[in-house]
């Protein structure tokens, strides 16, 4: 005769009884174990009475996996970002000095592109000023010397 047997069982709200001499890895193992939700044991019996072959067939090993990298992972995470935190509060302070020299430098300049601006623009307005003077004074010159030929023509003329 052959056996052949199969039995699929699962467990809930499983009490563990975990203790580990390290702090760290006994928060990690008693925080994993809270999280496993359901362990399965499946079982196999097959074969003949006398060479019975069992199988066992478990999601405990993975759900131990998985939760210790997850541990794991979330306090290398916290470990990084506490670094972090501290490297960013240390450079912050020569960060605000290096932006407060800047935004002073900018200013300067700013106030110094500005006043050239004006002195340009102040320029420009004379030279445009002189320039339409000049011109006046050349129209009215010239309009003088075509009235005083025209009088001397037409005192020349008589009239």
């Amino acid at each position: 005769k052959v056996l052949n047997v199969r039995v699929n069982s699962s467990f809930n709200q499983v009490k563990y009884n975990v203790q580990a001499q390290n702090k760290d890895l006994d928060e990690i193992l008693k925080d994993t174990v809270k999280r496993i939700p359901l362990i399965t044991l499946n079982t196999t019996a097959r074969g003949g009475w006398n060479d019975i072959a069992w199988g066992f067939d478990s999601n405990l090993g993975s759900e131990l996996s998985n939760g210790i990298k997850r541990n794991i992972q979330a306090r290398i995470d916290a470990k990084v970002n506490a670094l972090k935190a501290q490297v960013d509060q240390k450079i912050k302070a020569q960060k605000d000095q290096l932006m407060a020299q800047f935004n002073k430098i900018k200013g300067q300049v700013d106030k110094e592109t500005e006043k050239a601006q004006k002195q340009v623009a102040s320029a420009k307005q004379q030279a445009e000023s002189d320039m339409n003077a000049k011109k006046q004074r050349a129209e009215n010159s010239k309009k003088k010397e075509i009235e005083d030929a025209g009088k001397k023509l037409l005192k020349g003329l008589g009239l």
